[in-house]
């Protein structure tokens, strides 16, 4: 028989030093309890529960192994349970418990919630690798009534558990020897693929006028009331050295459960953002939105959790990226005419409508104007126009300027003749698949039935009556048709380079 131990050693001898030898190859059978359990091969003199009278093990004969003795550490008993901590992100914590018959043998497993539903079942034994810290499991000092250890930090947010398995009899390498738990735990984090839109408010009063900005539907582990929200325009969340000007509250918003008054429906604290001011001192409690009226800009959401108390003045403390939000100021709807069976285009000045860059998209909407922009594009999408004719409109280009960015919105060829809605998406900066993402209200778009199309015009029997002020290139080319001229079926001709001066219809 072997003594417990953790290392094995193997010295070869040779009784000349010219000797030649060779190391055939080795193999090693490792042997270990059947279905984790701790028997002691000797028949039971009573078939009474026993207690080890020098330490916390109960001895009973059982059936099943033919009368052996079986074993079972009860030292589970001692150690409190229900435990529940709380941990920061990529912070260095510590834990200690108190109990009787602790020793250095004894070994922890730190496993995360959701994959090891109790202590002792599957992988109880494998320890998770989303918090860093030693692997062996030992305890950094305690003595025969506790245990500490010490130097982890969980890199990623979710809810942890610590198994135990205590040094008696035990190899510690089998899910079932981590039994106990010792504690819970939850490190509060953030989901890191949010995305939302706020629109600028051009006036602050009167309230009709403030364009509130919030979030809502906000995920992650372990959120509450008291979280925080900063918009950062760093290269990394924490990276600023001052907070954004001119937005409210230094661009930070405090998460609360949304009051009746506030008509946002019923939201869980940690879930819910708005920028907001509380008044202050008259109605302490009661908050009203805060107007955005700034630039449009993208920035990030950099999330801070109650437990961290970081300062709201300080970009540094917000070092999670929970995503990026959008601020559009968009201060002239556009207004887009085509005619049917015409090409069909949609300009817009860039310099009023931040931060519209190349790459955007639109999507034709059926509806009217909506009351707010954005959230406001809730009809369906309507085909028959566009470059592929399902509404969708070309990517964003902008002229050699930079100052005009143009939608092609391909030909009006299957549609008919009405308003419909523009509603725009980011596409230059994120994922643009379905007509849900197209949020906010730009403008619209009128259909209009065209009086002049040519060269359908030469098939119909016009009578010239006068000159026109022409206003698209199919209505100079009528016109000179009607006047009997060759006009623009010669496209070498000046009458057809005079009309091609003009918009097509």
């Amino acid at each position: 028989a072997v003594p417990r131990t953790s290392t094995l050693r193997w010295q070869v001898a040779q009784s000349r030093h010219r000797e030649i030898m060779a190391i055939g190859e080795i193999f090693l059978e490792l042997l270990q309890p059947i279905a984790e359990e701790h028997t002691i091969v000797e028949p039971a003199a009573s078939k009474m529960v026993t207690m080890a009278p020098d330490r916390l093990e109960i001895v009973a004969s059982t059936a099943i192994y033919k009368g052996s003795l079986a074993v079972w550490d009860a030292r589970g008993f001692d150690i409190p349970s229900g435990r529940y901590e709380e941990y920061k992100l990529r912070s260095v914590f510590s834990f200690t418990v108190r109990a009787p018959f602790l020793q250095d043998a004894d070994r922890m497993r730190i496993v995360e919630s959701n994959d090891v539903a109790a202590c002792g079942d599957a992988y109880s034994s494998v320890a998770t690798l989303k918090v860093q810290g030693p692997t062996d499991g030992k305890r950094n000092m305690g003595g025969s009534s506790y245990s500490t250890w010490d130097g982890f930090a969980a890199m990623q947010p979710g809810s942890y558990r610590v198994c135990f398995c205590g040094g008696f009899g035990e190899c510690c390498n089998v899910d079932g020897a981590y039994a106990t738990e010792l504690l819970s735990f939850v490190v509060a984090g953030a989901s890191s693929d949010h995305y939302a839109v706020c629109e600028v408010s051009l006036k602050n009063w009167p309230l009709s006028e403030i364009k509130t900005c919030l979030i809502d539907g906000f995920r992650g582990v372990g959120t509450q009331s008291g979280d925080m929200l900063m918009l950062q325009t760093g290269d990394f969340c924490g990276t600023a050295t001052s907070p954004i000007p001119g937005l409210p509250n230094n661009g930070v918003m405090t998460s609360r459960a949304p009051a009746a008054r506030d008509l946002a429906g019923v939201h869980q604290g940690g879930t819910w953002f708005r920028f907001e001011n509380e008044n202050l001192p008259d109605d302490p409690g009661i908050f009203d939105p805060a107007p955005v009226m700034t630039d449009g800009f993208i920035a990030k959401l950099c999330w801070c959790s109650k437990l961290s108390n970081c300062n709201p003045n300080i970009p540094a403390d917000f070092t999670i990226l929970a995503g990026f939000m959008t601020i559009v100021r968009l201060e002239t709807d556009m207004n887009v005419t085509c005619f049917m069976r015409g090409p069909c285009s949609g300009d817009v000045q860039l310099a009023s409508a931040k931060p519209m860059t190349a790459g955007d998209q639109l999507v034709v909407k059926a509806g009217t104007r909506p009351l707010t922009r954005l959230g406001g594009c809730t009809g369906e999408v309507v085909p028959g126009v566009g470059p592929l004719l399902d509404g969708y409109s070309g990517r964003l280009t902008t002229s050699a300027d930079g100052l005009t960015g143009t939608y092609d919105l391909g030909q009006a060829a299957s549609i008919t003749t009405g308003e419909y809605r523009l509603c725009w998406c980011q596409a230059s900066t994120r994922p643009c698949n379905y007509p849900e993402d197209f949020n906010f209200d730009v403008g619209r778009l009128t259909l209009a039935a065209a009086n002049y199309v040519w060269p359908l015009c030469t098939l119909q029997d016009v009578i010239f009556t006068a000159w026109r002020e022409w206003q698209t290139f199919d209505d100079c080319c009528c016109n000179y048709n009607e006047a009997g001229a060759v006009g623009c079926k010669d496209e070498t001709s000046y009458t057809y380079k005079l009309c091609r001066e003009y918009p097509l219809r």
